[in-house]
Parts: structure tokens; sequence; C-alpha cells
């Protein structure tokens, strides 16, 4: 296969792979062929020649990462096992970033848009499948995601990144307005069939980081009715999805109650009570922060460089003494208290830092090079919505989620989309 064509099958597999595991009984093992594929893009990716400013500074992101989190293991006697299974599962999609902005021309990327726009519209109907005549409801309501408990924030995240695609193309004028509602329809049905209520959030965000993106001194008017429109188009779907959300979900009426809505944000993991593991309480997406820091950051130097690299992890096959006694406590729910724990404020700068360099590279290109509006707008955009997708759950350590994360936002540094004159092909649908 060649690099292209693996990089597809590591972004296709990874959509099924959950299912085929939870729903067809395939072993576990089958989780890790995307290590392999990893490994060999690696080995191909090595052999490149070309190596630009914007590859060494990811790769300065990476090391200060992980050289910074392996000194503060080996002074904490963390095991070389742990520390290798923390750095495979930041390090490889840092690395995919370099992967995926070296071998994926444009016509690929097209490509890979393309099939997902018409895979999101299949996996509905699999998905009404599942609540009419199986009867599944809630997280494990995911179509070909898989039928498992959390397995909906790997759709939400694609649904994330289609919404940037289809608004990007419509502004870039690659899609008509009835073929962008329809299948911004198609998303926020999916959405609020699967009970994603963060992701009518998540548009008016989208159509925000939109407005900055494409912000300058000389805003004709033109961009000013098209942003205003997408605006009004986002707010009415938002409408609908509330609808929608309401009619398949009864109890979802009340959600944007105050004090129901302030339950939601504040209480215990998977609880509406205050819980406690070991002493410490379970956290939520407020308080996540201040329990890693008040519990196990008690001092400056841990402040700064946490715990070390592999401190907090787990998998099927071994688990972190620290996470054996307080994984309970639900730390591991979202990224960014799970890279405080055990990188510290460094590594949650980092990673803040990886992101805005993206979005930062996407606004300069953007006057540079007009023609190539549609694929920085996405990667912008996708950028820093990844941000808020960090601090809402851990959708972004999973290869369901992660890897299609990863390769958008890696358009950005691709050579065609920074230096390619020529005109890309108008539409594709």
């Amino acid at each position: 296969m060649s690099a292209v064509g693996l990089i597809e099958f590591q972004l296709y597999y990874n959509i099924i792979v959950k299912f085929l595991i939870s729903d067809l009984n395939f072993p576990t093992y089958f989780n890790y062929v995307t290590d392999v594929i990893t490994l060999i893009l690696l080995i191909k990716l090595i052999g490149n020649q070309y190596w630009s400013i914007d590859d060494i500074k990811v790769v300065c992101f990476m090391l200060l990462f992980f050289v910074t989190g392996i000194i503060v293991s080996a002074i904490n006697g963390i095991s070389f096992v742990l520390i290798l299974w923390g750095i495979r599962n930041h390090g490889r999609f840092f690395v995919w970033i370099i992967i995926a902005s070296k071998f994926l021309d444009l016509k690929a990327i097209d490509k890979i848009f393309k099939n997902l726009n018409y895979f999101i519209i299949i996996n509905l109907f699999v998905m009404l499948y599942q609540y009419i005549y199986l009867g599944i409801r809630d997280d494990y309501l995911n179509g070909f995601f898989g039928t498992y408990s959390g397995g909906n924030s790997a759709i939400n995240t694609i649904c994330v990144i289609l919404t940037s695609e289809n608004i990007a193309a419509f502004f870039s004028k690659r899609r008509g307005i009835l073929k962008t509602g329809f299948f911004l329809s198609i998303i926020c049905i999916t959405c609020a069939v699967n009970e994603i209520k963060f992701y009518f959030v998540e548009l008016i965000a989208i159509i925000l980081i939109l407005f900055v993106l494409v912000n300058d001194k000389k805003v004709s008017i033109s961009i000013v009715k098209k942003c205003l429109g997408i605006l009004l188009f986002g707010l009415t779907l938002t409408i609908i999805g509330y609808q929608i959300l309401s009619t398949f979900y009864p109890g979802f009426r009340k959600f944007f109650q105050v004090d129901i809505l302030l339950d939601y944000l504040t209480r215990s993991y998977n609880s509406s009570k205050v819980l406690y593991i070991n002493g410490i309480p379970i956290s939520n997406r407020l308080t996540a922060y201040s329990i890693v820091i008040e519990y196990f950051l008690i001092d400056l130097w841990k402040l700064l460089f946490g715990l070390g690299t592999g401190s907090f992890e787990y998998s099927v096959f071994f688990e972190s003494a620290l996470h054996k006694r307080y994984g309970g406590i639900a730390i591991s729910g979202y990224l960014y208290p799970h890279v405080l724990i055990e990188n510290g404020l460094l590594g949650v700068l980092l990673f803040l830092g990886l992101y805005l360099l993206i979005f930062i590279k996407c606004k300069k290109l953007l006057d540079r090079y007009p023609e190539k509006s549609y694929y920085l707008l996405i990667a912008g955009i996708t950028a820093i919505v990844g941000i808020i997708i960090n601090i809402y759950n851990s959708a972004l350590r999973i290869e369901s989620s992660g890897y299609l994360f990863y390769t958008v936002i890696a358009i950005s540094l691709s050579k065609e989309v920074k230096y390619d004159q020529r005109n890309c092909k108008k539409s594709y649908l």
C-alpha cells in the first residue's frame, strides 16, 4: 500500500474498529492494528527528504512534552512499560500530524471528506435502526462506531469536523446552500438521536471561530452577508436539533433550566450525587483541575511538571498504582486534567500551544493563499474546537477520534496548501 492508502485505511478502520469489537466480538487486540500502521508510516516518514519549519516546531512540542515527562517519571520511579504506554497514547498523534501533512495531497483530502459526508448518512440510518428495532439509547446508540458506553464521543468528533468542512465548503463557494444544508441537517439529526447535547454549543462555537478566521481590516459586504447567513442557519439548526432531541428524549426539554444545567455541569462523573474514592471526590468537567491540584500536585515542582508520563495510565493489560487506587475519580474522562496530572501545567500549555499554532498558521495563510481557504478554514476551526473537546471529554486520546482529528489539523501544514498555487477542484459533491 502507498502512504496515502495506509492513511485512508487508518481513518476508516478506526471509525469501525469499536463496532467490530463490541458488536461483532472481534478480539480486543484489533485495536492495536492502528499502531502497526502508524509504525509503518513512521518508517516511511523517516526517509522523507523534505522537512519544513512547521514540522520542526511540531517535533519540538513533542520532544519537550515527552523529555520532561520521562525525566519526572524516572525520578518518581514509574515503570518503563507505563512510560512507553504514555508515550504511545499521545506520541502517536503528534507523529501523525507530520505523517498526514507529508503524504496527503489535496486530491486525497477531498476524497476523504467526500467519503465521510456520505458515511455519516449511512451511519444515521444504522442508528435509527438501532433506536427503533433494537431499543438502543443514549451513549450506546452509535451505529458503526460501536455499541458501547462513551462511543458517542467519537460521533461528536466526526460531526464537528464535518460541520467545519461543510461550512468551509459553503464559505469558499465549493458547495451550494442546498447540499450544505442537507449534510448539516444529517449531522444535526445524528447528534440529536445520539443525545449529544453539547454539539449544539459547538455548532455556535464553530461559526464564531469562522468569524475570527475570516476577519481582517478589509471585510467586504459579501463576506459579512455570508457570515450572517451561516450564523442564522446555525441558529436554525440548533433550534431544530433541540426539537428533535426533545422528541427522542423528552427529559431533555428541561435541560436548559438554570438549576438542571448547573447540576449537569457540576455533578460528579456519571452521578448526580457527591461521591468519594479513597477520600477524593469524583471529578466533573469544572472541578477536575482543582481536584488534581489539591490532591496530587501538592507542591510547585509537581504543579509545573506533573507526576510523570505514565503515572496515571491504564490499559486492559496493566495499570499504574495511582490509577488503580484513584482511577474511579474519573480524571481520565477529560483529556486536559489527565495531561495535568501526568505532565503538569507545562504539558497542558504545550497541548494548547500546538492547537493555537495551527490556528494562527491558518489565519496567516488565509491572507496569503485565499484560493486555499476551504482547507485552511477546516483546519483552523477544528484546531480551536479541539481545545473545547479536550475540556469536555477525552475523545482525542482514543483511536476512533484522534486519528481523524489530527489528520484534519495537519492539513494546514501540507506543502500543497502552503505553497501550491494551482486552482483546486471547485466541487466534488
